[in-house]
C-alpha cells in the first residue's frame, strides 16, 4: 500500500506489497501480506510505511444479524479500474484508521460491485443495500452526504459532511474483541460477495 501526499488530499492505495502484513487475531507478531491472502474478521491489515490500520470487521445483513465468517484479500483483478492492485470483500467490513495532519472534509474511492449486497457505515447507522445506488441521498441519517457515480458495475463513491467522526456500533463479535475501543473510523465500507475498492482519497 502507499500513502500518497500532494497539496489537497491523500491517496490510499494497495499496490506496494512489501510495506503490508496482516496481523492474525489473537496473534502478536505480523506475517506478510500476498496476492489472494485471507485476511479475517477479528485481523488487522496494516501499512508499516504510514502506521494506517484497516480492522477487518464483520458484514451486516438488512435484519442486523452479523456474519463474523467473512474476509478481505488483495487481488490483482482490476475491475475496480483504479491505479492498481484492489481489495475483495467477502462478507466483510472494512474500518479505516489512518493518521493525517489535517480535518478530513471529504472521501472518494473507487469500486466495483459484481453482485451480493453491501454495507456502509456513517456516524449513525449502518447501512445494508443491494448496491450503494440504492443508499439515500444525497444526505444520509448520520450527517453524510453520498455522490455515487456509476457505469457498467464500477464507479466512485464521493462522501462529505461528517465523515471522521465514525464509531464502531456494536454488537462486537468474540473475534473482534481485541480491536481498540472507544476511537473513531474515518471510512467504513464493506461488501457481501463481489465488491472490490480501490484508491481512497483523503480529502482536505
Amino acid at each position: 500500500m502507499v500513502f500518497n501526499s500532494c497539496d489537497t488530499n491523500q491517496v490510499i492505495d494497495f499496490n506496494d506489497l512489501s510495506s503490508l502484513e496482516r496481523i492474525p487475531f489473537g496473534g502478536v507478531n505480523p506475517v506478510p501480506v500476498n496476492i489472494g491472502d485471507q485476511i479475517f474478521v477479528g485481523d488487522v491489515l496494516h501499512d508499516k510505511k504510514t502506521d494506517t490500520y484497516f480492522d477487518v470487521r464483520h458484514f451486516r445483513y438488512q435484519d442486523g444479524s452479523p456474519n463474523g465468517e467473512g474476509f478481505v484479500q488483495i487481488e490483482a483483478s482490476k475491475h475496480t479500474g483504479g491505479s492498481g492492485y484492489e481489495v475483495h470483500f467477502d462478507n466483510a467490513t472494512l474500518w479505516v484508521r489512518a493518521k493525517v495532519s489535517f480535518d478530513i472534509k471529504e472521501i472518494d474511492f473507487k469500486y466495483a460491485d459484481l453482485g451480493g449486497n453491501i454495507n456502509l457505515v456513517d456516524n449513525s447507522t449502518w447501512y445494508y443495500d443491494d448496491n450503494f445506488e440504492m443508499i439515500p441521498s444525497p444526505t444520509i441519517p448520520g450527517g453524510m452526504t453520498i455522490k455515487v457515480t456509476q457505469s457498467n458495475n464500477k464507479g466512485t463513491i464521493h462522501l462529505s459532511g461528517k465523515i471522521d467522526k465514525i464509531k464502531f456500533p456494536g454488537p462486537i463479535l468474540p473475534r473482534e474483541e481485541n480491536f481498540p475501543k472507544d476511537i473513531y473510523y474515518i471510512a467504513v465500507v464493506g461488501g457481501g460477495q463481489e465488491l472490490w475498492i480501490d484508491d481512497i482519497i483523503l480529502i482536505k
